[in-house]
């Protein structure tokens, strides 16, 4: 606590007389001289850290005052209150800090691949328990229409052609769900893949450009799905009600900046579904991941795709 007692005596002015003494403490009294006193003690508590200079004076009956005494000293700070001691608190700060944020990226990064693993987990379910139970279906509906009567031949046909519809359905699924095609390659195999099945069978030529920095970088799940499912909603809108004879697809991205362009040559308007709903869906797939989709008729038919943002965070 930083007490000091001085003690003054032999502070004489040859005088047997009887002396007084005074005192002030230059560095925390404001430069004013205590009363005088015959104790022949000055003590101090809880003196901050620093310099001081302690000035003492006698004085005797006849008023005559001696000497000033000077005693000059410092007050060293307590360790805890040195710099090595604040370079400690501050290492300490910065290695808390430290190990928090590792704590909390580690917590994430746990969560990260549990949620990969459910992922993959029920898209292989799906695909295997689910897929075979509607190719079974398919098979065994078509085989029971080449044996039936003619009646039952067209709901028997039909019912093949939905198990198959939802098959592709459940393959879309699936595919979505599938952490393992969380990468741009992923989603450009797959809409290559849709893309030539459908024209081929249409006969419409078609070019598809891609400009990627990195395929193998990571694209969020949802946004691979939905863009996914409107170059889907495209290329089947085109298959159904264009006449083109050509179609161009751009796919970029580069600087965060995505861009997708489907553009087919047609001279008749082209159209969405018969009941209205295909670019409806493609307009709220895009505001559902952050995206601008326009749609331009005027020369064929153009969509038009654009999306800004870091989109290969992990989490």
């Amino acid at each position: 606590n930083n007490f000091i007692t001085f003690d003054f005596v032999g502070i004489n002015i040859n005088t047997p007389q009887t002396l007084k003494y005074q005192y002030f403490l230059e560095g925390l009294d404001q430069q004013n001289w205590s009363a005088m006193s015959n104790g022949s003690e000055a003590t101090y508590g809880n003196l901050p850290d620093g310099n001081y200079t302690l000035k003492i004076r006698a004085i005797n009956d006849d008023g005559q005052l001696s000497k000033e005494l000077d005693y000059q000293f410092t007050i060293r700070p307590a360790w805890w209150q040195t710099w090595w001691a604040y370079l400690i608190y501050l290492c300490a700060f910065v290695t808390s800090i430290f190990y928090f944020i590792q704590f909390r990226v580690q917590s994430k990064l746990q969560k990260f691949k549990e949620l990969e693993a459910l992922r993959i987990n029920i898209s292989s379910n799906l695909h295997d328990d689910v897929g075979t139970i509607l190719s079974g279906l398919a098979m065994q509906s078509e085989m029971l229409a080449l044996t039936t009567n003619k009646p039952q031949k067209a709901s028997l046909y039909e019912i093949r052609d939905m198990s198959h519809d939802a098959m592709e359905r459940m393959r879309d699924t699936v595919w979505a769900i599938d952490s393992r095609k969380d990468k741009y390659e992923n989603l450009i195999d797959r809409m290559r893949a849709f893309t030539e099945k459908n024209l081929n069978l249409k006969h419409i030529k078609h070019t598809f450009k891609i400009e990627i920095e990195d395929p193998k970088k990571f694209i969020d799940p949802e946004k691979r799905q939905n863009i996914y499912l409107i170059l889907k909603e495209a290329i089947t809108n085109i298959c159904k009600h264009s006449d083109a004879s050509q179609v161009k697809i751009l796919l970029r991205n580069q600087n965060s900046h995505f861009y997708l362009v489907i553009q087919d040559d047609g001279k008749k308007p082209s159209k969405s579904n018969s009941d209205g709903t295909g670019l409806i869906n493609m307009q709220m797939r895009a505001k559902r991941i952050g995206a601008v989709l326009s749609i331009d008729k005027s020369n064929g038919f153009r969509i038009t795709l654009e999306m800004e943002g870091n989109d290969n965070k992990m989490f």
